[in-house]
């Protein structure tokens, strides 16, 4: 990520850990945000060295204010309405918002 972009919580599953609850422990891990999660889209994304397959929830029922955990990682949480998301959002979550804004399940 490069300095000044912005993106979305995320990371990796744990060996054996189902897709809701990695991502419910990353949210928690990198935001101290609780929410119920609801599958939204998966995204297909290779880029320049790696490859990613990106699993995508929706949260509501947040409980918590963003917390900045890992300041080492992040500068700061904030949310953005969709009207007014900023231009430099994260090349790795790019195509995410937009196949959720658009109702896009699958995006290959």
């Amino acid at each position: 990520m490069e300095t000044g972009d912005w993106g979305l919580p995320g990371g990796h599953l744990e060996f054996g850990e189902s897709a809701i609850s990695g991502a419910k422990r990353e949210l928690f891990e990198e935001t101290g945000l609780v929410a119920d999660l609801e599958f939204s889209n998966v995204v297909n994304d290779p880029m320049e060295n790696v490859h990613y397959i990106h699993l995508n929830f929706l949260a509501s029922n947040v409980v918590g204010e963003p917390t900045l955990v890992e300041p080492e990682k992040c500068y700061e949480w904030k949310f953005f309405p969709f009207d007014s998301l900023p231009s430099n959002i994260f090349i790795g979550h790019a195509k995410i918002i937009p196949a959720f804004i658009n109702k896009i399940i699958f995006v290959d």
